[in-house]
């Protein structure tokens, strides 16, 4: 509520003479900032889904923690990650540039039409898509580490059938998967920030299209 009053005199209101247009109004108005925040929700989940992925192949799926923010289980990988991406996130002064163009959305008063637009459906599937593919590529270098260890192991277990390699195979899955994970945390520091770089530019570019329309 405090931040609607520095751009109160910004936005444009329109014809609203019954309380039936009030309400459509301000309907649009709460459906059209779910659906922003759905934008940013999904790019910020990438740490999140990269950490399940390599959860499930280092066996601590298992261990979940509770996530007070959406009220749901997460594993340790992704609480990690998350913690991470958002210290990353606010020493890049992303907060700055989501308060900014959160004061800037009070100016858009356009239709609810637009929800159902080509280009606002494109753009929520190409978000879609980049947070997909983004949390893929991030896990698959330590998935893919992982799964040679695997072929390892099964060719050790084949080569000495009387050394019993899955009483140990968990604990050298995990070893290696903390090492290799503690190893790339410069490389994950840098696609966290080319993430947040990402985020930011289609955010603005998306408010721009918004408010020339």
């Amino acid at each position: 509520m405090a931040l609607s009053f520095p751009v109160a005199g910004m936005v444009k209101v329109g014809n609203i003479h019954t309380l039936t247009d009030l309400l459509i109004r301000v309907s649009a108005e709460v459906v059209f900032g779910l659906a922003l925040a759905k934008l940013i929700e999904m790019i910020a989940l990438v740490p999140k889904m990269a950490g399940f992925m390599i959860d499930y192949d280092l066996g601590f799926s298992q261990v979940n923690l509770i996530d007070p923010s959406y009220g749901t289980q997460n594993s340790i990988t992704a609480a990690i990650l998350d913690t991470f991406f958002v210290i990353v996130f606010l020493s890049l002064q992303g907060l700055d540039y989501l308060m900014f163009y959160l004061l800037k959305s009070f100016q858009f008063t356009a239709s609810i039409q637009i929800l159902f637009e080509q280009g606002f459906i494109r753009l929520l599937i190409a978000t879609l898509a980049f947070a997909l593919t983004s949390a893929v590529s991030l896990a698959l270098p330590i998935m893919g580490s992982i799964f040679i260890v695997n072929i390892i192991l099964a060719f050790i277990s084949k080569s000495a059938p009387q050394i019993n390699i899955f009483m140990n195979a968990f604990m050298v899955k995990i070893t290696l998967g903390i090492f290799i994970l503690a190893c790339a945390v410069p490389v994950i520091s840098t696609v966290f920030r080319h993430l947040t770089n990402d985020m930011i530019q289609h955010y603005i570019s998306f408010f721009d299209s918004l408010l020339k329309n």
